[in-house]
């Protein structure tokens, strides 16, 4: 009892500790957890065990499903166009559109995808950082986005020396004017893209 009288002792301080965000989310966790724990019981309860059927199968000999007339052969087909593969450029631009998904703040997530810049042999990328409850959490999803850019990258096979990942987010300056700037700035070179997991 004593075990379970410090537990919420420490619920109880850990959550005044906490700003809106973590009430929310630690709420949200106690309540899944709650949800659970009454699910056990509920779930063990009320496994019924399956009835066996009483149901006769009619079985009829092969012989009497054959049929005394052959069926109707119908013409081949003709085959399907084959479709247009998209080059390896576009066909990255379009995987880094789809690995970003689409964005929460009104802008485009894939904002350049340049080859060549800002030298023969390099990679430039500029994608809009999503907005999120906490800046932990923006950052969180700005290193998902270029772990993901990585990983479309990588798969490509599109030859290059090295990439640049620019991510921006709108910044307010001390007028309290808003302006989407780079803040994250990220140079990794092929063979290090090809070591990551």
């Amino acid at each position: 009892m004593g075990t379970i009288n410090r537990f919420f002792v420490w619920w109880k301080e850990t959550f005044k500790k906490q700003g809106i965000v973590g009430k929310v989310v630690l709420g949200c966790s106690s309540l899944f957890v709650i949800f659970c724990l009454c699910s056990v019981p509920i779930v063990i309860l009320n496994q019924k065990t399956p009835a066996t059927s009483t149901t006769k199968v009619a079985t009829t000999p092969l012989a009497a499903q054959i049929t005394e007339t052959p069926t109707e052969v119908l013409p081949p087909t003709n085959t399907p166009e084959p479709t247009a593969t998209l080059e390896p450029h576009a066909a990255l631009k379009a995987e880094i559109e789809r690995v970003l998904g689409s964005g929460n703040r009104n802008v485009p997530r894939l904002t350049a995808l340049n080859f060549d810049d800002p030298e023969k042999g390099a990679i430039f990328i500029n994608w809009a950082i999503n907005d999120n409850f906490s800046e932990s959490l923006i950052i969180f999803g700005a290193k998902s986005d270029a772990t993901d850019i990585l990983k479309a990258l990588a798969q490509s096979g599109i030859d290059y020396n090295y990439v640049i990942l620019s991510g921006s987010f709108p910044m307010v300056d001390q007028f309290g004017n808003s302006q989407e700037s780079n803040v994250v700035n990220l140079t990794f070179y092929k063979a290090t893209v090809e070591r990551i997991n």
